[in-house]
């Protein structure tokens, strides 16, 4: 029970957070996994690119935006980790979106 007040507290939190942004989040293994971001509006937008050790952080960036996935679109997220690359698409709030801009 107590999980699904704080989930329902975290999804107000996020929706009361202002204007949202979406973004591509490109994940390949190569030396590592290495993550790019594009705008989904504006291409020219350039952002942060990251390399990570393991799955674990590109997990935790989905679980952190503010997007709501379904049951086939997280399969299809699985399935690019397994597989070794993929694309997700991500909500992010005001602040997570300034962060990842360069």
């Amino acid at each position: 029970m107590g999980g699904d007040y704080s989930t329902a507290t975290q999804m107000r939190q996020r929706e009361d957070s202002g204007p949202m942004h979406q973004v591509y989040m490109r994940f390949e293994k190569r030396v590592g996994w290495r993550v790019t971001f594009r705008d989904r509006v504006d291409d020219s937008i350039r952002f942060r690119e990251f390399t990570f050790a393991d799955q674990a952080q590109i997990r935790e960036i989905v679980a952190r935006s503010a997007s709501r996935m379904l049951l086939e679109d997280s399969s299809a997220f699985e399935y690019g980790l397994k597989n070794g690359a993929g694309v997700v698409l991500l909500t992010l709030t005001q602040e997570q979106y300034r962060k990842l801009c360069r």
